[in-house]
């Protein structure tokens, strides 16, 4: 008679439950740092684009692309603004279309007109925000200069005769100037 055997049975250990993986918690961190992103740092909603003659205290500084909200504000980007020679602007990012841009209201320092006619923005800057200019009045010394050995003598005069329907507004003049270098 055969009897059946017992085999005994192995039964597996659970698998401990591994920490999430490295990856999983980057896409986290990341999905949750576009969503703050999102939802903290000022978007505005802006009416147009379009391209604008900058003028900074007087001076043209060519044409730029500009963002001009609803309500009246207008969004420059910071090179934009360092190559027209601004710098030191400290203004919070406003991020459009993913670029960062300045806006002109949160500047201190800064006020602007804008006129619709001429597409012209006007900026009039404090002086702290300019680059610093260095006029020397000074005369510089000629390196090559020819100083002559010799000497000379010149002459120079002008005779100048005037005369008017009447005898009495007729007049002479004599001008002369005489140098000498020894």
């Amino acid at each position: 008679m055969n009897t059946p055997t017992l085999h005994a049975l192995r039964i597996a250990e659970p698998i401990p439950a591994r920490p999430a993986a490295a990856g999983s918690r980057l896409l986290l961190f990341c999905l949750a740092a576009w969503l703050l992103t999102l939802f903290l740092l000022p978007t505005p909603t802006y009416a147009e684009e379009m391209v604008t003659l900058l003028v900074i205290n007087g001076q043209k500084k060519g044409e730029i692309f500009i963002h001009r909200t609803e309500d009246g504000d207008f969004l420059l980007l910071p090179a934009d603004l360092e190559a027209a020679g601004l710098s030191g602007v400290l203004a919070p990012p406003l991020l459009v279309d993913g670029q960062p841009y300045l806006s002109l209201r949160s500047m201190a320092g800064v006020t602007f007109t804008f006129d619709e006619r001429t597409l012209t923005l006007s900026l009039d800057a404090s002086p702290a925000l300019l680059p610093k200019t260095l006029i020397d009045f000074g005369g510089k010394q000629q390196k090559l200069v020819y100083y002559p050995e010799e000497s000379s003598l010149f002459l120079n005069y002008g005779l100048d005769y005037r005369s008017g329907e009447a005898a009495a507004s007729s007049s002479v003049s004599l001008t002369n100037e005489l140098g000498v270098r020894r």
